[in-house]
């Protein structure tokens, strides 16, 4: 086993928790969460804006025991953004064993150590309706460097399919991609009518699937812990 060191802390905005993959090519799997605090980005709809501050530091040691104790094979590591706690984000990847893990990152940071260690990774692209922007060399070097490894998820409104498409022209269709249809600002027969216009638009390319958030329909009217 990695030697840990006492020193090593991780600033996270709520409790490890065991819940299910809500999002992309894993939804629905039993998976525990590590929310990491900080985010370099600010998303118009963003649905965890609470985990863009600081939160508490808890040592690699006391979230390695956390894993332990929760029990699921599955390790998502989300945010905020993971990247910007690099170091201690590396090192509790190397002290956890006989587990699978899965970063989620928003594309604008390069970590090769980081990416060469997890078993999966989520970039979730981000579209104009957002706000912000991914790092287009960044995408392109995930897909040239890790196509095994990678998932791409994007998150649009209506407004943001010509981006989508122009997009994923220069992705490769080996790609798993997973559009999300931003139905947090909608309802009803609206969110349906979002959806067919998605489905329509990309009914053609391989490898695409059309999902809502998995969690957010099972646990509605909860915000953390999901």
């Amino acid at each position: 086993m990695s030697r840990i060191s006492r020193q090593s802390k991780i600033s996270i905005v709520e409790d490890p928790f065991l819940s299910i993959e809500g999002e992309g090519i894993h939804i629905g799997k039993p998976m525990t969460f590590i929310r990491l605090a900080r985010c370099n980005l600010r998303c118009v709809w963003c649905d965890t804006k609470y985990s863009w501050e600081e939160g508490q530091n808890y040592s690699v040691t006391d979230l390695v025991n956390k894993l332990d104790m929760l029990g699921c094979i599955n390790i998502g590591l989300t945010g905020g953004e993971p990247l910007l706690q690099p170091n201690g984000v590396l090192e509790l990847l190397k002290s956890i064993h006989n587990k699978i893990t899965y970063l989620n990152t928003n594309g604008t940071i390069w970590n090769k150590r980081i990416f060469d260690k997890v078993n999966w990774i989520n970039c979730d692209i981000k579209t104009p309706s957002s706000g912000m922007k991914s790092n287009s060399t960044i995408i392109n070097n995930l897909v040239r460097n890790y196509p095994k490894k990678l998932q791409l998820k994007i998150v649009v409104m209506p407004e943001d399919l010509r981006f989508t498409r122009s997009l994923l022209d220069k992705i490769s269709t080996d790609i798993p991609v997973t559009i999300q249809p931003e139905f947090n600002s909608y309802s009803g027969s609206i969110t349906v009518d979002l959806f067919m216009l998605i489905i329509n638009n990309f009914k053609e390319r391989k490898n695409i699937r059309v999902l809502p958030q998995l969690h957010k329909i099972l646990w509605p009217n909860i915000d953390r812990g999901i």
